[in-house]
């Protein structure tokens, strides 16, 4: 059964290549945002990380 289904996919996407590649482009684009997304993050949480010693005790993480 998934055999068939692969290749139904592989028979449309062969038809319809300007529509593939809209979407596997939008596809990409959404994957490096939301991976770009967790990077600056965790970039930007990683300071108070290096210094909590000297933070006030009602800045700190997890107290």
């Amino acid at each position: 059964m998934l055999k068939n289904y692969l290749r139904i996919a592989a028979r449309v996407s062969l038809r319809n290549k300007l529509y593939v590649a809209i979407n596997l482009t939008g596809l990409g684009f959404a994957l490096a945002c939301c991976i770009w997304s967790y990077l600056n993050y965790d970039y930007r949480n990683s300071f108070d990380e290096i210094h909590r010693d000297h933070l006030p005790a009602r800045q700190r993480p997890g107290d």
